[in-house]
């Protein structure tokens, strides 16, 4: 009788947020009009084999898992594998891979919902302690979420007639003459 050969799991965690100055990105599978937050978490292992990601947080996670690098502005690229329901806790995901030595990945946590912010404990469970640093990532195209200040509308209207001013227009006909009327804009918020 052979008996199963049982591997030690070692576990690690990380606790950070989600805010509003976290970094934002339109993510994949995500409506494209909405920006969702995200932090990006370096991860190295010093043993290779099969490692799991998971969060715990009040907010409904979605993790995306890349290789070397990951770019906000290109979410698909590097892209491993992905989750959103799969952990064990509700709508919190779980990530499983395989990683190698020595090898650099990169744990996008971000957010189902748009604009969400909270706190989350990633765990990282495999043969071996994982270590996750958050990171800055650099982007090909830089992101910002639209502001959502109030807009104001004004509206002028006049009529060009043939009594109206007249200039010669640059890169216009020499012979020709174009009426104009000249419009002062004055605002009190820049």
């Amino acid at each position: 009788m052979a008996l199963a050969s049982i591997v030690p799991t070692t576990s690690s965690s990380y606790s950070s947020s989600l805010s509003s100055s976290s970094g934002v990105f339109q993510r994949v599978s995500g409506d494209p009009e909405y920006y969702y937050y995200y932090q990006a978490i370096q991860v190295t292992v010093s043993t290779s084999g099969t490692y799991t990601f998971t969060t715990d947080s009040d907010l409904d996670t979605m993790g995306f898992f890349y290789d070397t690098s990951f770019d906000p502005s290109i979410p698909t690229e590097n892209l491993v594998t992905d989750d959103d329901d799969g952990g064990d806790i509700h709508s919190q995901f779980l990530i499983e891979a395989f990683l190698e030595a020595g090898h650099t990945y990169i744990l996008v946590v971000t957010t189902h919902g748009d604009s969400q912010t909270g706190n989350f404990v990633v765990s990282a469970g495999g043969p071996d302690s994982v270590n996750l640093v958050s990171i800055t990532p650099t982007t090909s195209q830089p992101i910002t979420m639209p502001t959502t200040e109030p807009s104001h509308l004004s509206s002028y209207s006049s009529e060009l007639t043939s009594n109206s001013a007249i200039f010669y227009r640059v890169d216009g006909d020499s012979e020709s003459t174009y009426h104009y009327q000249a419009i002062q804009v004055t605002v009190s918020i820049s």
